[in-house]
């Protein structure tokens, strides 16, 4: 199983760098790109559907609570260190009141990888038994608004009015620490 998931994680890595090679995708660290959703703003009306039943969505079906929603490519290493750490990290979210939703990106950006529930399953098995979290398969209009490059680990931060309080273009993984602070002083006023 173990080498199994190197080989994954080689694949991913390597079609990661091919991404950014063919597609000259070149972002400056720290800088935001300018298709993400503004801090502030509403966030975008788009559907989804919910992994586990089917169900069709849309990001103002979930105002009231504060949400993360998080998109990620079921192919992406990074994005399975992400859900490692969600997985460690699924307790603060539930305990601050906090909605997690992954979103599979539309067609999975194109490249074949496992369904997202599997995907959970296999990296983040202890997150299904909270009922904060959920796992969903994108519509090409929520890809698009949330995601116009196809960036393999993006998310948001949803204040329970449905304005975007925080965003982040860095893995989950990498950020997590980031997002738990940013969580912490904005507690009273999501």
């Amino acid at each position: 199983m173990q080498k199994k998931r190197t080989v994954y994680v080689f694949a991913a890595i390597v079609i990661a760098i091919a991404l950014v090679y063919f597609f000259g995708i070149n972002r400056s660290a720290g800088a935001s790109p300018s298709f993400m959703p503004a801090v502030g703003a509403k966030a975008p009306d788009y559907s989804f559907i919910y992994a586990s039943n089917g169900t069709v969505a849309n990001v103002s079906s979930l105002n009231g609570k504060p949400v993360l929603l998080w998109f990620v490519a079921t192919w992406c290493s990074g994005c399975a260190v992400g859900n490692e750490m969600l997985n460690d990290n699924i307790s603060y979210f539930k305990n601050k009141g906090i909605n997690v939703i992954e979103i599979e990106l539309y067609r999975d950006l194109g490249y074949s990888g496992a369904p997202i529930n599997t995907f959970v399953n296999d990296y983040a098995p202890n997150v299904t038994s909270y009922s904060n979290f959920r796992s969903a398969i994108s519509g090409y209009n929520l890809s698009l608004a949330y995601d116009k490059d196809g960036y393999l680990d993006v998310y948001y931060l949803i204040g329970s009015n449905g304005k975007i309080v925080y965003e982040n273009d860095g893995s989950l993984a990498a950020t997590m620490k980031n997002l738990k602070s940013k969580i912490n002083s904005l507690s009273g006023s999501l």
